[in-house]
């Protein structure tokens, strides 16, 4: 498909691939895209070529790309930040999580207030069972004064905020 002195559209983006996987680590010959395929391109395919067990004769067949592409995304895949996750997008009503609610929301909630409980001695061990009874209102209500809230007994943006805010500390520095 592709030799030295091909300068087809796809040879930028071929180059910026083998730009990233040199980045990351890949034992192949570092590119800068120009868009042209010249004796640097080829040599870095034949690297990658080597590297993955294809004919190595610097073009970029088919078998080639589909490689060059794979690897480019499980590098992306592996070096990426995993993915957050929005728990209140679909059961967050009026603002608010309190008594009588159910579901992965309040399992999370019981989480964070397990984790946070050392520096809480004002509630014990909360079940992780997903339902929003009163132990779990009684622990956010002593949460929410202890840091300065109204103690509602529900989550709303502020004690989540809180909550979130902590948890990720004490995630990251354990007591």
């Amino acid at each position: 498909m592709t030799d030295i002195n091909d300068k087809r559209s796809f040879v930028y983006q071929l180059q910026c691939r083998l730009y990233e996987l040199a980045r990351h680590g890949a034992n192949i010959k570092t590119v800068f895209p120009d868009g042209i395929f010249g004796k640097e391109t080829a040599h870095a395919v034949c690297d990658f070529q080597k590297e993955h067990g294809l004919a190595e004769n610097g073009k970029v067949d088919l078998i080639t790309w589909n490689a060059i592409t794979e690897e480019c995304r499980r590098v992306k895949e592996r070096d990426s930040d995993p993915v957050s996750i929005c728990p209140f997008a679909s059961q967050l009503k009026n603002g608010c999580v309190g008594k009588g609610d159910r579901g992965d929301l309040v399992v999370i909630i019981q989480i964070i207030l397990n984790a946070l409980q050392p520096s809480y001695p004002g509630f014990g061990p909360l079940e992780r069972d997903g339902i929003y009874e009163n132990m779990l209102a009684d622990a956010v209500s002593y949460f929410q004064s202890k840091n300065g809230l109204e103690p509602s007994g529900t989550v709303d943006k502020l004690t989540w905020n809180r909550m979130a805010e902590q948890y990720d500390r004490a995630c990251r520095y354990p007591l």
